[in-house]
């Protein structure tokens, strides 16, 4: 682990003579950080990719994300999850206006869209109810 090696060092990091070594370990600390930055893009990019449910629960996994990392000193994540709350939004306005739509042509006919739309069971219990009426 890398931290474990700058803890260890065997020479005085404050030291001038001392100075190109600890570069050196410093530069590959930077190296490993920036991996593992990369992971964690791809991870959050692979997430959203299969993400096939609501905007409410796209939303909810990406303020997990964004409050379990720590992205005020990580540019590129602050970027990458702002770009996934726009498509967040982006997909909560589809939904809405999906919604919209079913509304707007079947406010008037209220069973046409119970039928098209909810599933078979709801639909069955719903006519076994009225059945009963």
């Amino acid at each position: 682990m890398k931290i474990l090696e700058i803890a260890n060092t065997s020479f005085d990091t404050c030291e001038v003579d001392n100075r190109k070594a600890w570069q050196i370990i410093v530069e590959d600390f930077y190296r490993y950080a920036k991996k593992i930055e990369e992971k964690i893009v791809d991870f959050i990019v692979s997430s959203f990719t299969s993400l096939r449910s609501s905007s409410k629960e796209a939303f909810i996994l990406l303020e997990s994300f964004a409050t379990k990392i720590s992205v005020a000193r990580r540019p590129l994540l602050r970027e990458l999850l702002e770009e996934r709350y726009l498509d967040v939004l982006k997909r909560y306005d589809r939904e809405l206006s999906e919604i919209s739509n079913i509304f707007e042509s079947s406010h008037n006919n209220p069973d046409a869209v119970c039928d098209e739309h909810w599933p078979r069971k709801a639909s069955f219990e719903r006519n076994h109810v009225r059945k009963m009426i």
